[in-house]
């Protein structure tokens, strides 16, 4: 899935004065699990709001969460593992 790039600081990559497009896939998974419900005006129930867990439970709920959240969003998950020390998501948009 091509789209728009964003740098490590969530601004627009822009280079030689033009927008860089590539590969977002990562770039959207990172996006749908940082978001918060209502900050997409298009889908506000989209979101996963993953920094409220920071210091708090990781459990069964936050892995519902994730899992419905791509989905709706159109991401086939093939494993999702939530550990102490991050989240590993494969899979592909389809």
């Amino acid at each position: 899935m091509n789209d728009l790039l964003l740098t490590q600081d969530y601004d627009l990559d822009i280079k030689n004065g033009d927008f860089v497009i590539g590969d977002s896939q990562e770039q959207s998974v990172e996006l749908m699990l940082m978001s918060k419900q209502g900050e997409f005006k298009l889908n506000p129930e989209a979101g996963c709001n993953i920094l409220s867990a920071k210091n708090g439970v990781i459990g069964r709920l936050l892995d519902r969460e994730i899992r419905v959240q791509l989905a709706a969003d159109g991401f086939q998950l093939e494993n999702l593992k939530i550990t102490e020390n991050g989240i590993d998501v494969s899979g592909q948009y389809i």
